[in-house]
């Protein structure tokens, strides 16, 4: 379901071949560097559809992967966004500060060049993260430097205070009393007119009581029942609902 104000990639001719499945394209050099991209169901060559990046979560270590996402990029690119699941370096592997956030970075951006080759609207992105994915989500939102401005980003159980959780101490080479200035270039944006926070009511994981941070700047909380931490990303789950309807308001919003 996409807000009619959007300008959608609708369907085509009943005789018109769907588009490929998704492509592994690489926005960087190092292996770690690439991400999948799926066109929406039988997309027109003469629209431009619009692009959710995916961000997976796994506490920013390897060996969790945009696997965890997978299925979520597949349901949306059904409801006809093209999807942008995204690979980066992680802890384990070579990422860490700041590998790890110059890399979510370059892939948001590379947004871009996808646009060069794929009828894709730059101009019309929205940043979901799940977990950790969640925080660089947010964290990539507020980036001034950015070549692409999302519209907005969903953070799906993610972390929004880096000091509650003790890996960001391995993703940022030390505790915030050690390296404050990191801590403070890592923080996620939390801006109320752009974020939105979906937190399964039952994730023992990341608890609801981490979205504090959130609440206390405003950014719209929602507690979702009988939702724990990867519940909230699948797409058969009762958060899909939610997920849809805030997709919506967002594109909404940004008229």
């Amino acid at each position: 379901m996409l807000a009619a104000a959007l300008v959608l990639v609708s369907a085509c001719g009943t005789g018109d071949p769907d588009p490929p499945g998704p492509q592994q394209l690489r926005y960087g050099d190092d292996p770690a560097q690439f991400g999948w991209l799926t066109m929406p169901s039988r997309a027109s060559d003469q629209q431009l559809a619009p692009v959710v990046v995916l961000l997976h979560g796994g506490f920013w270590k390897e060996p969790w992967d945009y696997t965890l996402m997978s299925p979520l990029g597949e349901t949306l690119s059904a409801e006809g966004y093209a999807v942008w699941n995204i690979e980066f370096r992680r802890v384990g592997g070579r990422g860490g500060w700041p590998t790890t956030f110059d890399d979510v970075g370059s892939a948001v951006d590379h947004v871009a060049r996808l646009a060069d080759s794929h009828p894709v609207d730059p101009a019309q992105v929205v940043l979901i993260g799940h977990s950790s994915g969640g925080h660089l989500a947010l964290w990539s939102l507020g980036r001034d430097d950015a070549a692409i401005k999302p519209v907005g980003a969903i953070g799906l159980a993610p972390i929004v205070d880096l000091s509650l959780v003790d890996s960001a101490a391995e993703l940022l080479g030390g505790l915030e009393v050690d390296v404050p200035d990191r801590y403070r270039e890592a923080a996620p944006a939390l801006d109320p007119d752009r974020v939105v926070v979906l937190h399964g009511a039952d994730d023992t994981t990341i608890g609801p009581g981490h979205a504090l941070a959130a609440v206390e700047a405003g950014v719209p909380v929602e507690h979702l029942a009988d939702v724990d931490h990867f519940g909230i990303i699948e797409p058969d789950g009762p958060a899909w609902a939610r997920l849809q309807a805030e997709l919506d308001q967002m594109w909404e919003a940004a008229g």
